[in-house]
C-alpha cells in the first residue's frame, strides 16, 4: 500500500498486530488507542483488504482486536445515543469496501458476525459482495447450496445449535435464499427448535423467513419442542411481523409440547460492577441428560444485557479454563446461583427501554433459567437492604458507612472507577468527586447495591471477608443517596475522596506521559545524575552520565553496576509521577518510561529503593543536562564501597562497620563479619572507578 494513502494510526495498529502480544498482554496506552474510533477505521480496510489469511496467529490476534474495537463503538453509541457520527461513518466504510476486489472474503465473514454480534448491520451491497468473493473462489460458491453442504457435513442434532451456528451464514443469502435453507429442515427432529429461535432473530429478514416457515410446520411437529419458554420471550422481543404468528404456536405448543423441568445451575462466577457499571457472570447448568452447558452474560446499568454467552456441550475442564482467566483477570467471585435471581430481573426491565435486540444467545440464556430469574422488575434498594439483613433506618450505621468507606477500595475492579476524561478546569478533589461522582449517585447507588449482593452470595474460600461486606456496600449507598448532588461540601466521604485523588493522580501521569512522548521525538541528550545512598554513614555516592532517553528498567540495571548490587531484589522509583516498578501495572511500568520523563529541570530528584526488606534508598539527583547524547553510560566519580546484601540496611552495615573497628570481636560477631563478607578487611571508602566503567562497556559495547 502507498504511505501517502495510509489512514492515520495505520502504523500503531500494524505494529500492536505484529508485536506477537496477545490482546491480554497489551498495555494501558493500547488498549486505549484501540478504544478509539481511529483504530476501528484502520482495522476494517485491514481485516477486508491487506490481512493475510493464511497466517492463523496473526488473524487470531486481529479477531480479538477487533472484537474489543467493535465493542468499544457500541459503548460509545449507547454513552452518545443522540448525537454519535460514527454509525453513518461506519456505514460509508463499509461501503467502501464493497469496491474491493479481491477481498479477504472469510476473515471478512468473521468480522461481519462480529458487526452483527455488537448489533451493527452491515449494509447488504457488503453482504453480496462478501457472497461473490466466496463464490470466486468455490465450486459451491456462497449461495445456499453452499450452505447446504456444510449443513450436511455439520450433521446437526440439535436445532438451538443450529440456529447459532447458522444465523450469521444466512445473512449472507437475499430472502428467497434464506427462506429455501429453512425449508429443507422441515423434516428434522428439531426443526421447531431452530425455527422457533431464528423468528427472534435481530435479523428482521431472517426473522420473518423462519417464522413463516415454521407456521407451515404440522401441528404434531410442535411436541418435538424443548425450549417452550421462547413463546414467552417471542411475546416480549419478537419483531412484530412475527407477532400475529404466535397465537397459533401457542396453541400448538399448549397442544402437543411436554412441559420440562428447569435445567439446574450448578455453578456462577461474577464479577464486581467496574467502572461503567457493568457486570460479568459466567455459569454452567447441567442438564437432564447430565450435558452441560455453558452461559455467561454482560449486564450493564442503564442498557440492560449487552452481551451473553450460550454453548451447549462444554467440557468441565474448559468451562474452568474460562473461569481461571475470568478470576485472574476480573477477580471473579464463585456464587450461589441465586444472585441471578436478584441480578436479571433488574438487567431486563432495563432492556425494555435499550434500543438493542437481545441477541440469540441471550434469548437462549434466559430460556433455560427459571420464570422467577427472568422476570423484569426495576431495582429495588429496599430489597437488596432486606436480602441483606441491612436496617436502612439507622443513620448512625449509615453514616459510619460513609467513614470506613475506603475499607471498599479492596473490592475487585474498583480501580476501574477512575475518572480517565477531567475537565482541566477541574484541579482539586472535591470538584473532581461532587462533578463526576456526585452529580450522578444513582449509577453508584446500583452498582454498591449489586456488590453487596454479589458479597452477599459469594461463595469464594473468604467468606469471613465478604460476609462482613454488604453491610459496608450498602452503608455506602445509601448515605450516598441521601447527600444529593453536590452537597458534601468539605465533608469527608473518603471512597469518592479517594477516588477523586487517585483520577487525579491519573491524569497527571497521563498527561506526563503524553508529554515524553513528544519529547521522545527530539534529539536524545546526555545527562549528569549524582546517586547518593540515603542516611549511609560514610556516604556512598557515584556521578555518571547517561543517555536521556534510556528508560528507567535500564537505569535499574544501571544503579545496580554503579553502586554494587548484585540484582538479587525486587526495586522501585518514586517519582513526582507516582511509583514505577518493573510489574505491569497501569501507566508507569520502568521499561516504556524514559528518565526525561522524570528528570526535567536541573536540580530535581527521585527516589530510587531497592530490597524491599533491607530498603536501601538512593536519591537521584539531575546535576547537568549536557549538549551532546553519550550512548554508553560512564561514571566520572564516586565514594564509598557498597554494603553487603542483606545484611539489615543502612543501620545493619553502621552496626557491622563497628564490629569491624573492634580489636578483638566476639566470636558471634565474627561469624556475623564473615557471613557479610566483611571478615578479612573492609574498606568502607573503596570504590574503583576503572573497573566499574569497564564493567559498564562490556554490557553496552559487549
Amino acid at each position: 500500500m502507498d504511505d501517502t494513502f495510509l489512514p492515520p494510526g495505520f502504523d500503531q495498529f500494524i505494529d500492536l498486530l505484529e508485536s506477537g502480544r496477545t490482546f491480554n498482554e497489551l498495555d494501558r496506552a493500547q488498549i486505549a488507542f484501540l478504544s478509539t474510533p481511529l483504530a476501528l477505521f484502520v482495522a476494517l480496510p485491514y481485516g477486508f483488504v491487506i490481512l493475510d489469511e493464511s497466517d492463523d496467529e496473526v488473524c487470531e490476534r486481529f479477531m480479538q482486536m477487533f472484537d474489543f474495537i467493535v465493542n468499544e463503538l457500541r459503548i460509545s453509541v449507547r454513552n452518545q445515543a443522540d448525537n454519535n457520527p460514527y454509525e453513518k461513518a461506519l456505514e460509508t466504510t463499509l461501503l467502501d469496501v464493497v469496491n474491493v476486489t479481491p477481498m479477504n472474503a472469510m476473515i471478512g465473514l468473521e468480522m461481519v458476525k462480529v458487526l452483527n454480534r455488537h448489533h451493527f448491520t452491515p449494509p447488504a451491497a457488503l453482504l453480496s459482495h462478501i457472497a461473490e468473493q466466496m463464490s470466486a473462489h468455490s465450486p459451491a460458491g456462497a449461495s445456499s447450496n453452499t450452505l447446504i453442504t456444510l449443513l450436511d457435513q455439520q450433521g446437526f442434532t440439535d436445532g438451538i445449535e443450529f440456529a447459532l451456528f447458522f444465523s450469521a451464514e444466512l445473512s449472507l443469502l437475499p430472502p428467497e435464499g434464506i427462506h429455501h435453507i429453512l425449508s429443507l429442515q422441515t423434516s428434522k427432529p428439531w426443526v421447531v427448535d431452530a425455527l422457533l429461535l431464528l423468528s427472534l432473530d435481530s435479523s428482521p429478514i431472517i426473522a420473518h423467513a423462519a417464522a413463516d416457515v415454521l407456521d407451515t410446520i404440522a401441528e404434531k411437529k410442535w411436541k418435538q419442542l424443548t425450549h417452550r419458554k421462547l413463546l414467552v420471550l417471542a411475546q416480549q422481543f419478537a419483531d412484530e411481523s412475527v407477532k400475529p404468528y404466535l397465537s397459533r404456536w401457542n396453541k400448538c405448543a399448549a397442544k402437543y409440547a411436554k412441559s420440562r423441568e428447569n435445567d439446574n445451575v450448578v455453578e456462577l462466577h461474577a464479577s464486581f460492577a467496574d467502572g461503567c457499571h457493568s457486570v460479568l457472570f459466567y455459569g454452567l447448568i447441567r442438564g437432564r441428560n447430565k450435558s452441560s452447558t455453558m452461559f455467561g452474560g454482560a449486564y450493564r446499568l442503564g442498557y440492560g444485557l449487552v452481551d451473553a454467552t450460550y454453548l451447549p456441550g462444554v467440557a468441565h475442564e474448559q468451562y474452568q479454563n474460562i473461569i481461571d482467566n475470568l478470576t485472574q483477570e476480573l477477580c471473579a467471585l464463585k456464587c450461589d446461583p441465586q444472585l441471578l435471581h436478584y441480578l436479571l430481573p433488574d438487567a431486563l426491565y432495563q432492556q425494555r427501554s435499550c434500543p438493542e435486540p437481545l441477541g440469540l444467545e441471550a434469548l437462549m440464556l434466559l430460556a433455560i433459567l427459571p420464570n422467577a430469574w427472568t422476570e423484569p422488575q426495576p431495582f429495588d434498594l429496599e430489597k437488596v437492604a432486606k436480602l441483606c439483613h441491612f436496617d436502612s433506618e439507622d443513620p448512625a450505621k449509615i453514616d459510619r458507612g460513609r467513614l470506613n468507606s475506603t475499607l471498599l477500595l479492596r473490592t475487585p475492579m474498583i480501580d476501574s472507577w477512575f475518572i480517565d476524561d477531567i475537565d482541566d478546569k477541574y484541579t482539586k478533589r472535591n470538584q473532581v468527586r461532587d462533578h463526576y461522582y456526585l452529580k450522578q449517585p444513582e449509577k453508584y447507588v446500583r452498582s454498591l447495591a449489586h456488590s453487596a449482593v454479589l458479597a452477599h452470595f459469594s461463595a469464594d474460600g473468604d467468606k469471613l471477608f465478604w460476609s462482613a461486606m454488604p453491610n459496608l456496600f450498602l452503608a455506602t449507598a445509601y448515605y450516598l443517596g441521601q447527600c444529593g448532588e453536590g452537597q458534601l461540601g468539605r465533608k469527608k466521604f473518603p471512597l469518592f475522596d479517594q477516588l477523586a485523588e487517585r483520577s487525579l493522580e491519573r491524569k497527571k501521569q497521563s498527561t506526563a506521559m503524553e508529554k515524553a512522548a513528544q519529547l521522545a521525538n527530539q534529539s536524545p541528550k546526555a545527562m549528569q545524575l549524582i546517586v547518593e545512598l540515603i542516611d549511609s554513614k560514610p556516604r556512598v555516592w557515584r556521578r555518571f552520565k547517561v543517555s536521556s532517553h534510556l528508560d528507567l528498567e535500564s537505569l535499574h540495571h544501571l544503579l545496580q553496576d554503579i553502586m554494587g548490587w548484585e540484582y538479587a531484589h525486587m526495586y522501585m522509583f518514586q517519582t513526582h509521577l507516582g511509583v514505577v516498578t518493573q510489574e505491569q501495572e497501569g501507566a508507569l511500568e520502568a521499561e516504556d518510561l524514559p528518565i526525561f520523563a522524570v528528570l526535567t529541570e536541573e536540580g530535581e530528584s527521585i527516589e530510587y529503593m531497592y530490597d524491599f526488606g533491607d530498603s536501601w534508598q538512593h536519591k537521584i539527583t539531575l546535576e547537568k543536562v549536557l549538549a551532546r547524547d553519550i550512548h554508553c553510560p560512564l561514571v566520572t566519580a564516586g565514594r564509598g564501597a557498597c554494603p553487603p546484601e542483606n545484611c539489615g540496611g543502612v543501620w545493619g552495615y553502621e552496626n557491622l562497620l563497628a564490629i569491624s573497628k573492634q580489636k578483638k570481636p566476639s566470636d558471634e560477631d565474627l561469624e556475623r563479619l564473615e557471613w557479610a563478607g566483611m571478615d578479612d578487611g573492609w574498606d568502607a571508602s573503596a570504590f574503583d572507578k576503572q573497573a566499574v566503567n569497564a564493567l559498564i562497556k562490556e554490557t553496552y559495547e559487549g
